[in-house]
């Protein structure tokens, strides 16, 4: 039987490497997985593997059937994307195209991921019937959000009339133009829209390592826009599985918040105070002297803490 999750492993570093790394992964993946009964997780980096192994010039009897994934992907977000501009304009926003959509951008290649979901943040809840008259389904529903589908094009339109909340704001603002009614969240926004756990762990994964890769990560926006816990710790198992270097005010942020710091009172104050420090900080070469001289601390550690005391304080007063 073949050692599926070694070749998981496998395939991750065959689509992103490059050179002799890419060249020794793959044939480490061929001997582990068979390609008629691959694990879903390495279903989102096909298009990507097929590119790689063309760009080594690698022969391989796989090539003929990645290719065809890669081509499926193509002529499918040529299909949806029309219809997402037609959604857009019956709603009067703009659709904003999350993680998927950037890593296209990224590389350059419209056949890279599947982009079959967008979300449209609005202040009222959307004309319904003017989207099924254009052949849009109605899908699950919330208080505040509705989906809608169409199942022909693998197509999902998701509304939000909760838009007015700063970090929709924040990211709708940020939100890169794409021509006409799409607009491409920043690879900051995206990770947080991943942390949610709005997709599956591979988008979350290959976002953050190309995000990473990129030098495009805000982190400062990043650990003072989590909301809970369980993203904190999504994102911090997620930079600890690509072995990144996070910057140690936003590494120490996100523990506090994975260890619940966002569900106490003082938690969007501690957030605002990580936030001013590392804008602060980022003017200085040594962050143990600039805390020791500003904040009388010896490390980031005591930071969460200090914060804390220092709030308590001034509500007693």
């Amino acid at each position: 039987m073949k050692d599926s999750a070694i070749g998981e492993a496998a395939v991750w570093r065959a689509a992103l490497d490059s050179g002799g790394a890419a060249r020794d992964a793959w044939a480490l993946a061929r001997t582990r997985l068979d390609l008629d009964n691959l694990p879903e997780t390495v279903f989102p980096l096909l298009p990507k593997l097929y590119l790689n192994l063309r760009a080594l010039g690698l022969d391989d009897a796989w090539r003929p059937r990645l290719k065809g994934v890669y081509r499926q992907v193509w002529s499918g977000n040529q299909l949806r994307l029309p219809y997402f501009a037609q959604a857009a304009e019956i709603l009067g926003q703009a659709v904003l195209l999350p993680g998927p959509a950037w890593l296209a951008q990224y590389y350059g290649d419209a056949g890279l991921c599947a982009v079959n979901r967008c979300d449209v943040w609005m202040e009222h809840p959307p004309d319904i019937n003017a989207l099924l008259a254009a052949g849009w389904s109605p899908g699950d529903t919330g208080a505040d959000w509705a989906t809608f589908h169409r199942h022909a094009e693998n197509a999902m339109l998701r509304c939000h009339w909760w838009r007015w909340n700063d970090l929709t704001t924040e990211a709708g603002a940020a939100a890169a133009p794409l021509g006409g009614a799409w607009r491409i969240l920043s690879p900051t926004d995206s990770l947080l829209y991943l942390a949610g756990g709005a997709a599956a762990d591979v988008w979350a994964g290959w976002l953050a390592w190309a995000a990473w890769q990129s030098g495009r990560i805000d982190w400062p926006r990043l650990a003072a826009a989590i909301r809970k816990p369980t993203e904190a710790k999504r994102l911090l198992e997620t930079f600890a599985w690509l072995k990144a270097d996070v910057p140690p005010a936003a590494l120490a942020s996100l523990r506090y918040q994975a260890a619940g710091g966002a569900q106490a009172g003082v938690g969007p104050r501690v957030r605002r105070a990580w936030q001013l420090l590392w804008q602060d900080y980022t003017e200085k070469d040594n962050l143990r002297g600039y805390l020791k001289q500003r904040w009388g601390l010896a490390s980031v550690w005591q930071i969460p803490a200090a914060a804390a005391s220092r709030f308590w304080r001034w509500r007693k007063t």
